[in-house]
């Protein structure tokens, strides 16, 4: 099952308005949903216990929540899901490691040649 944190990101997937996000995010983050606290959720619990006035996204919440239940490649969507989120910073960071690689290759090649050397 799903932790704290994974549930929390989750909520930013479901594109909900960014204030309502940052609200239900921290109703969540209060009440320790994780996975498996997650799947047992009602429209009860959401309006009372987290205060979530909107229906819709109560419904939202529950629907999307169920959909994980039955999906067999969840992890995988939620990875992809990040990766589309953060695709931009993900690739500078691939580069930066490139170039660190390259300059560290470098470094190596340059030793190994005073050592050859003397």
């Amino acid at each position: 099952f799903w932790t704290e944190s994974d549930v929390l990101f989750w909520l930013t997937t479901l594109g909900l308005d960014e204030t309502k996000t940052q609200e239900t995010i921290e109703q969540f983050r209060l009440n320790h949903v994780s996975g498996k606290t997650l799947l047992q959720l009602t429209d009860e619990i959401l309006r009372e216990d987290f205060n979530i006035a909107s229906f819709g996204m109560r419904h939202l919440i529950l629907e999307s929540a169920k959909h994980l239940h039955y999906s067999t490649q969840s992890y995988f969507q939620i990875f992809l899901m990040w990766l589309e989120t953060y695709k931009s910073i993900v690739e500078i960071l691939l580069g930066l490691m490139g170039c660190l690689l390259t300059c560290f290759s470098a470094i190596v090649c340059s030793n190994i040649k005073k050592m050859k050397d003397d």
